[in-house]
C-alpha cells in the first residue's frame, strides 16, 4: 500500500495549479512594447459590402467629364462643315472655270450673210431712170455659227454711196434698232431694212463714179452677259449684180 502511494505522481493542489496556469498565460501573452503589429482583418460577408455601397451617396462627376465629348463632337462638326463648304467652293470655281473655257472655246458667233436689195439690179443703162425708186427695201440673214446661244439685242444698218470707204465709219452715231431675238447654235433669222439712195447717186453708180456699200453692225450677248459685236461691209458689184465682201478689218470683223 505504501509502495503504491509512493509510485503515484505527485499532483499540485488547486491553488498552485491556478497560479501556474496564470503564470503560463502571462508568459505567452505578447508584450505591447515588444510585440510586432498584427493586422486584424474583419471579413464581412459580400452582402454587407453591397449594402454599404448602395447606402453610400454617389459623387457627381466633374462637369468637364460630362461636356467634353459633346464639345469635341461640336468642334468636329464645325471642322467638317468648313471642309464641306471649302469643297463646294472649289467645285463651283472649277465649274465656273470650265464654263468660261467652254464659252471662250465654243462661244456664240454671229455672222452676216446674203445681203439683198432687189432694187439695185436696176442700176444699169438698160433700165429707165424714171422707174428708179429712192426708197430701197432689203434684207440680210443673221446666223449663229458658234456653240452657245446668243441674244441679238440691236442692229445698225445703212447704205453708203461714195468712191470709197472713209476713215470714220459712216454708220457711227446712227441709231440702233432693237431686235431681241435669241439664236441657238445653228439657228438663223432674217432682218429687213430700209435705206434711201437718190437718183443722182444712182446715176453716178451707173457711170462708175461712185460705189455703193451696205454696212451692218450686230450687237449681241452670250450666256455670261458678255456684249459682242459683228460688223459687215459689202460692196455692190454691178457686173455680178450682187454684194461681195470688203477686205477691211475696220469694217469686217467679229468680236
Amino acid at each position: 500500500m505504501l509502495v503504491f502511494v509512493l509510485w503515484l505522481p505527485t499532483r499540485p493542489v488547486w491553488g498552485e495549479q491556478q497560479k501556474h496556469t496564470t503564470k503560463e498565460a502571462n508568459e505567452t501573452e505578447p508584450n505591447p512594447a515588444t510585440a510586432s503589429s498584427v493586422a486584424v482583418v474583419n471579413n464581412q460577408p459580400f452582402e454587407d459590402h453591397q449594402q454599404t455601397a448602395a447606402d453610400k451617396p454617389q459623387r457627381r462627376p466633374p462637369l468637364w467629364d460630362i461636356y467634353w465629348p459633346n464639345l469635341a463632337l461640336a468642334i468636329l462638326a464645325v471642322i467638317a462643315a468648313g471642309i464641306g463648304l471649302e469643297t463646294l467652293w472649289i467645285i463651283k470655281r472649277q465649274t465656273d472655270i470650265t464654263e468660261q473655257t467652254l464659252l471662250l472655246t465654243h462661244r456664240p458667233k454671229i455672222t452676216i450673210r446674203n445681203i439683198v436689195i432687189p432694187e439695185l439690179t436696176k442700176l444699169n443703162r438698160q433700165s429707165p431712170m424714171n422707174q428708179w425708186s429712192a426708197a430701197l427695201v432689203g434684207y440680210y440673214t443673221l446666223a449663229n455659227v458658234g456653240g452657245f446661244s446668243a441674244t441679238i439685242q440691236n442692229v445698225v444698218d445703212g447704205i453708203w454711196a461714195e468712191k470709197g470707204l472713209p476713215m470714220e465709219r459712216p454708220d457711227r452715231g446712227r441709231p440702233e434698232r432693237g431686235i431681241g431675238v435669241i439664236l441657238a447654235p445653228g439657228e438663223s433669222t432674217e432682218i429687213s431694212f430700209n435705206v434711201v439712195l437718190g437718183a443722182d447717186d444712182a446715176c453716178r453708180i451707173i457711170d462708175g463714179d461712185f460705189a455703193v456699200y451696205i454696212l451692218v453692225q450686230v450687237i449681241y450677248v452670250d450666256n455670261s452677259k458678255v456684249v459682242r459685236k459683228t460688223s459687215a461691209c459689202r460692196k455692190f458689184d454691178l457686173t455680178e449684180q450682187r454684194f461681195t465682201r470688203v477686205d477691211d478689218p475696220d469694217y469686217e470683223y467679229a468680236d
